[in-house]
């Protein structure tokens, strides 16, 4: 049996945004291992497609005399491609992600994915405020390379994206994107931009991470073709498990917060 919570307004939105790192600004030096071929677990969206993410939050209180389990909140969120729309003038997939288990209504992430390279160009958090649905996000855009990795500082659920592409880079390399906050147009994005860098780390997970993560085997998974993915900056780590032709990561973490792809 899951719950129904009923939060106080503002209160799950700025824990979100503030429970990990602040916005995006922080230059660092990071390289990145490049192992696996990744094309066979890029997903394949369609608009109109949807799937339902259960996050494992911990509580907004300290939990001293309860277990772990105890001590952490169920979320539901699903997800779906809305449509495709344009930023940046590039065409994306304009994913809507929504609570399903909380209040106050009107909560939603949308997330801007270029509909070739799946790379995150930017994001956008809508959430009720006095009356009125207020709002925060930001742009992003490749740095002098064109694919990039990046995350959402949403730490209600982990949301980050790898790059899938086949690129030439050596074993170590160094990926870098740019973000502005706001999705408002202007005239010169070079004004307010910050540079991001981010490293990302590909490999085979073996049967002991599996199970560790999802609490079943790979004979029970039926030795479906798995793939793990860091990310790691100045802002935070991020671990995914993806499967062959899923929508999303079975399992994911940004070090605080857990989530399971539970349907699609």
């Amino acid at each position: 049996m899951r719950w129904q919570y009923r939060w106080p307004k503002l209160v799950m939105v700025l824990y979100g945004l503030m429970l990990g790192a602040p916005l995006h600004g922080v230059a660092q030096e990071v390289a990145a291992s490049q192992a696996s071929d990744l094309g066979s677990f890029k997903p394949r969206w369609q608009v109109g497609q949807a799937w339902v993410v259960e996050a494992h939050v911990p509580r907004l209180q300290l939990a001293t005399e309860v277990d772990r389990s105890q001590a952490l909140v169920s979320l539901r969120w699903r997800f779906a491609v809305e449509k495709i729309d344009n930023l940046l003038d590039e065409p994306c997939y304009l994913i809507e992600a929504r609570p399903q288990d909380v209040e106050p209504e009107g909560l939603c992430l949308r997330l801007w994915v270029s509909t070739e390279a799946l790379l995150l160009k930017g994001w956008e958090l809508l959430f009720p405020c006095g009356g009125v649905v207020a709002s925060t996000g930001e742009m992003f855009r490749g740095g002098d390379f064109p694919a990039y990795p990046a995350s959402v500082p949403f730490m209600l659920v982990p949301i980050a994206f790898p790059v899938w592409e086949e690129i030439p880079l050596k074993d170590i390399a160094e990926f870098h994107y740019e973000a502005r906050v706001g999705l408002a147009a202007v005239k010169d994005l070079q004004e307010s931009r910050f540079s991001i860098a981010i490293s990302q780390c590909v490999d085979k997970p073996d049967e002991r991470y599996v199970k560790s993560v999802l609490n079943r085997s790979v004979d029970q998974l039926g030795n479906r073709d798995l793939l793990r993915i860091e990310l790691q900056s100045s802002l935070g780590h991020w671990q995914q498990l993806w499967m062959a032709g899923q929508p999303w990561p079975v399992w994911a973490s940004n070090g605080i917060v857990t989530s399971r792809l539970v349907s699609e």
